[in-house]
């Protein structure tokens, strides 16, 4: 029995997203906190004209028109509106701006009403009084006059003072002064400094990525019982310390379980690496269970905001786990399905080591730097996968610039890697995809597994499609394996077999296609579209090489 847990935003966290003032000529006053410009924040919230105000910003005495813009979230209740009422004198429009959430000037029923004094000219050049109407948020809003003199309190706090841990929103306004006179004044609307949603009951956490989030998803995933389902809302959520799953659960952003994969205009949830993250396996390390499945998941590692941290200095000494995206280590029938892992510092958008894994429709892009040594990252490393009670299948995925090799396998048996599109164009890779024993450290098993129908355009590589380790170093040949049906391109070497098959259990290549060699001489040799050294044994070979001279350790 699968128990579900909805994870929703709470009505009571849905946090107004501040406001801002712009002056007549549409030049930004009072940028909001925010943002720092006259801009709503973007998770969902939209501007609304709140009031026609008067100020003082060319200087002192000195009158100028604008306009109080409310940001409305999405949904409204931490919110609940404002709007303008003018005097009852000529010039007066009345209701000059309602309420959107009423239609008219009012607050919803039941709500706090705060009433702000300002002034405000009329079409016809006259000034008269009129007053902004603020129906509420978690913070609230006071008025206080030049001089420092508070002429509204907040309800809240009964002063003129916000709540501990909201931030202080300005909005210059003048006042009449009840002797005929003006005097300056600032509105001051009071906003919770993290726009904080829920993501499981009680557990809130910031949205935009200022504040870490990772001890939030974390106590999330902790309370979750093995076979529920958590659903996280989109987000940028930052993670500062390693995230853990070690029980059968399945994760996915809300709303997407039928929905097309993240890269394709679906909204998801994004994990973003933060600067002092410092932890082996990256971001996101799931061990020693099984059947979690990630869905509609962003594993984003940062990189660029990431240079020179602690993990990007491990990486350039050569200790490349610190900037993994994420690892999966010894995860039974695990499945990573319509998500996407980029930008990681170094080493892998992904490392995998369980059977029955299934890879299905997703992106692995822009991972490390190919032109920076030890900075350079797959895009997948699938340590080992044999299939178990279920075949590993690796389908469907996009392989995008990754800068060592997109797609590397050091052993899966009876499994089938189908259907993947691997291309460059900002960056070349040693390898598009590669067969590999990782220098005898995996078995390289690839015995009843079938390599099909993927596309390699791996413009600038060294290889498109590299069969066996010794291009790399000299190990033991991998064993098994079925290529067929394969199309590659715009590598230099576009197909290369150096230690693969055995007599034993030779491996069968057949049936591929090539297009156009990457030209430039490379090892002593200039390009060329099919190389098959000695030391391989094959079982089917079609079509033939055009070259069998052994390429060891070319690949850098």
């Amino acid at each position: 029995m699968i128990l579900l847990i909805f994870i929703y935003i709470n009505f009571s966290v849905a946090f107004y997203g501040s406001g801002y003032e712009t002056n007549d000529g549409n030049t930004c006053e009072s940028s909001n906190q925010l943002t720092g410009a006259c801009t709503c924040p973007a998770n969902a919230n939209s501007a609304h004209i709140g009031a026609r105000v008067l100020n003082d910003s060319p200087g002192p005495g000195i009158l100028h028109g604008g306009l109080l813009y409310f940001c409305y979230p999405n949904p409204t209740q931490d919110f609940l509106g404002a709007f303008q009422m003018d005097d009852p004198v000529p010039g007066g429009q009345g209701c000059r701006y309602p309420n959107p959430l009423t239609s008219g000037c009012t607050c919803p029923a039941g709500n706090s009403d705060t009433s702000l004094r300002i002034i405000v000219d009329t079409p016809s050049g006259g000034i008269i009084g009129s007053n902004v109407h603020f129906c509420g948020s978690s913070g609230g809003i006071y008025q206080i006059v030049d001089g420092g003199s508070c002429f509204v309190v907040n309800h809240i706090t009964g002063a003129c003072s916000c709540p501990g841990g909201f931030l202080s929103q300005s909005f210059r306004v003048i006042k009449d002064n009840g002797a005929g006179g003006y005097v300056g004044s600032d509105i001051v609307a009071c906003i919770n400094s993290i726009p904080s949603v829920e993501l499981c009951p009680g557990v809130l956490a910031d949205p935009s990525g200022t504040q870490p989030a990772n001890a939030a998803i974390q106590q999330c995933i902790n309370s979750t019982p093995p076979g529920g389902t958590l659903e996280f809302p989109v987000g940028n959520f930052r993670i500062s310390s390693q995230v853990v799953i070690s029980n059968p659960i399945t994760i996915r952003t809300k709303g997407t379980a039928s929905a097309l994969p993240c890269g394709k205009g679906t909204p998801c949830m994004t994990l973003l690496g933060s600067f002092e993250l410092k932890s082996s396996g990256g971001l996101l390390m799931i061990q020693n269970t099984n059947n979690v499945i990630l869905d509609h998941i962003i594993i984003d590692g940062n990189r660029a905001s990431r240079v020179n941290s602690n993990a990007w200095t491990l990486c350039q000494g050569g200790q490349n786990t610190y900037g993994f995206n994420m690892e999966i280590n010894q995860c039974t029938s695990c499945s990573f399905l319509n998500s996407i892992s980029q930008n990681s510092v170094c080493g892998s958008g992904l490392v995998w080591n369980g059977p029955g894994a299934q890879i299905m429709n997703n992106y692995f892009q822009h991972n490390g730097d190919h032109f920076s040594t030890n900075l350079w990252s797959d895009g997948l490393t699938l340590l080992q996968a044999d299939s178990n009670n279920r075949q590993t299948i690796v389908t469907g995925n996009i392989f995008i610039d990754n800068s060592d090799v997109d797609f590397i396998c050091g052993g899966a048996t009876n499994a089938l890697f189908h259907s993947n599109e691997i291309s460059h164009s900002s960056q070349p890779s040693f390898a598009g995809m590669m067969l590999d024993n990782f220098d005898g450290s995996t078995p390289g098993n690839f015995v009843g597994s079938i390599i099909s129908n993927n596309s390699i355009n791996c413009y600038g590589c060294t290889y498109g499609l590299n069969l066996g380790p010794k291009g790399w170093y000299n190990s033991p040949n991998i064993i098994g394996g079925n290529v067929t049906q394969n199309y590659i391109t715009s590598a230099i070497f576009l197909l290369n077999i150096d230690g693969g098959g055995t007599a034993q259990y030779p491996m069968a290549v057949y049936a591929n296609s090539f297009g156009t060699v990457y030209s430039v001489s490379k090892c002593g040799i200039v390009g060329t579209q099919f190389v098959v050294c000695g030391n391989s044994v094959l079982s089917v070979l079609d079509p033939h090489p055009t070259s069998t001279a052994c390429l060891n350790n070319c690949h850098k």
